[in-house]
């Protein structure tokens, strides 16, 4: 069985589809279209038959309304690759299959009820679980020997984000408990974050060391290398951090952590204040 993915969105919900990949990948040949950063996140074990960047000029033939109906209009890589596949796409549109494939299977990209994503995906696509799906690290590092405390207090959105003076307070907490160095990330959607976190540590007279918009890339090697414990909203760097094996505390608002919760050791929590 040849499967074909085409899977868009946010780091969490990419990284949530790996346990798909992983088990499309021991069905058969796997060719995977998805955006180029997240090449990087691959399980080393992962075999791809085939990888695409869905952000490319060459893939947007794939995205085009008339291709449902009209698959001839597919450029021929793409129809060949399409030829007696299993297309996986994630959308809740209404779509019929094209016609050069044997099987069309469409996956709710924001399921609302239990069971997990990740499970979801799996139940989908007739293929089992593994027995520890939820505790498993899809990207689990090696070696031992970090001692940072890494908070990534924004999420991109002001109804998953926690306050600052909650982070700073806890950190104070832990710190003083633990001889760890504190880290805290920012991305490009949590700028409006930056100064009041720094507000928030200073007034506590804590030290510590800020990344800010890193790369995907350097944003899994600084996890990889430093982080002893990781904090944070429901956000796709919980989701990362996770995933490579790091002990993880995420803090829920808005969303059902029965269904969103990272995959990996985490400890979940519900900030109600």
């Amino acid at each position: 069985m040849r499967s074909v993915v085409i899977r868009q969105g946010a780091l969490g919900d990419y990284i949530l589809t790996l346990p798909l990949l992983r088990a499309l990948a021991q069905r058969g040949e796997l060719h995977l279209v998805t955006p180029a950063r997240y090449r990087a996140l691959l399980p080393d074990d992962l075999a791809i038959a085939s990888f695409s960047d869905s952000d490319s000029a060459a893939a947007a033939a794939l995205f085009a309304p008339a291709v449902t109906c009209h698959p001839q209009a597919l450029p021929a890589p793409w129809a060949e690759l399409l030829r007696g596949a299993e297309l996986h796409l994630f959308t809740r549109a209404a779509m019929l299959p094209p016609v050069n494939c044997c099987k069309l299977i469409c996956h709710d990209p924001r399921p609302t009820n239990p069971p997990h994503a990740a499970l979801q995906f799996l139940r989908n696509a007739g293929c089992e679980a593994p027995s520890q799906l939820l505790t498993t690290p899809m990207l689990p590092r090696s070696g031992q020997g970090r001692n940072a405390l890494w908070i990534h207090s924004g999420s991109g959105s002001i109804h998953k984000n926690i306050p600052p003076d909650f982070w700073a307070d806890a950190a104070k907490e832990r710190l003083q408990r633990d001889t760890l160095n504190l880290v805290l990330s920012f991305g490009e959607a949590d700028m409006d974050l930056l100064e009041p976190m720094r507000a928030a540590c200073q007034r506590r007279r804590l030290r510590w060391r800020e990344v800010i918009c890193p790369t995907l890339a350097e944003l899994k090697c600084g996890l990889r290398d430093d982080a002893a414990r990781f904090w944070g909203a429901d956000t796709g760097v919980a989701h990362l951090a996770a995933a490579l094996g790091i002990p993880c505390d995420v803090w829920f608002r808005c969303t059902d952590p029965v269904i969103w919760r990272p995959l990996g050791d985490v400890n979940v929590h519900f900030y109600n204040k």
